[in-house]
């Protein structure tokens, strides 16, 4: 659940219930009928791959919902010819059933549409990793309103193509950071160490000053650092190897249910109490490891 302010009002973002129904029905306008024709609101509830409602955090009241299907609304494309339609009218070569939903229907109390498509589109991208796309199917000339013409944007007709429908669409990436993923360079660490200092405030005394820079630069076949990119800064970052000491890590963890890391055998299932009773910190475990590699 997510909270955010509109005024005064605290609102959630949560999964749709079928008790539901009734108050997003009250939130049906004609102007919501001009988008996504006749609702009803409950076999919408009911069929939705995703829905999702804005409730008031202290209330409970209904304040927004947002229906999405694995398919257009209108009824003359049809849910197992939508993907062919799509590439067929429209510069969209990426889209797929298995990245794309459509929006059925949305609705908000008078004075929260805007800050309800935000914060449910927002919780929609988050609540499916895969999702990249959002669309939007309406008749030529209709009027989305202000808050989804906010965030979608019509989708641009291929040349030569007549399609009886507009798209509208919405990016994974207007509504989450872009991440870029490469292999680590030195130069990063300057923006990583932040990063870490999250969790511990002793590294430069426990690993050194310039620990992670060694780190990066000691990228061989056998070990490598990946760092996750947003607009030209690293803001995450892993460490990967080949070496795994598993009598290390048994010490540290307790790892009998997973074979102590080794392959399944009565020997390795035996793992004693003993063996991982005396667990270093993992920043022990940091250290040792950072040793090994060094040797």
């Amino acid at each position: 659940k997510m909270e955010q302010e509109n005024g005064s009002e605290s609102f959630t973002a949560r999964r749709t219930e079928s008790l539901d129904a009734q108050s997003i029905s009250k939130l049906v306008r004609k102007a919501t009928e001009s988008i996504f024709g006749r609702i009803n609101a409950e076999y919408i509830i009911e069929k939705a791959n995703l829905a999702i409602t804005l409730a008031s955090a202290t209330s409970s009241e209904v304040l927004g919902h947002m229906a999405l299907f694995d398919y257009p609304s209108p009824p003359s494309v049809g849910p197992a010819a939508w993907e062919e339609w799509l590439h067929r009218n429209f510069n969209c070569p990426k889209a797929s059933p298995l990245n794309a939903l459509f929006l059925h229907l949305f609705v908000a109390k008078e004075g929260f549409h805007q800050g309800a498509s935000t914060e449910i589109l927002h919780t929609t991208f988050m609540a499916v990793p895969l999702l990249q796309y959002v669309f939007l199917t309406v008749s030529p000339g209709t009027n989305l309103g202000p808050a989804l013409e906010a965030h979608f944007s019509p989708v641009p007709v291929l040349e030569g193509a007549s399609p009886e429908l507009q798209l509208f669409l919405t990016y994974r990436h207007q509504h989450f950071p872009q991440l870029y993923v490469r292999t680590a360079r030195v130069e990063d660490a300057d923006d990583l160490m932040p990063v870490f200092r999250q969790y511990t405030s002793d590294m430069n005394e426990e690993y050194g000053e310039h620990f992670l820079a060694e780190l990066i630069e000691s990228q061989d076949e056998d070990h490598k650092t990946i760092v996750a990119e947003v607009k030209g800064r690293a803001v995450g970052f892993i460490s990967l190897t080949t070496e795994v000491d598993a009598d290390l890590l048994n010490s540290c963890y307790q790892l009998g249910p997973f074979h102590g890391l080794r392959y399944p055998s009565e020997t390795n299932d035996q793992l004693s109490a003993g063996e991982q009773s005396s667990q270093p910190s993992s920043v022990s475990l940091l250290s040792e490891t950072r040793k090994s590699v060094a040797a």
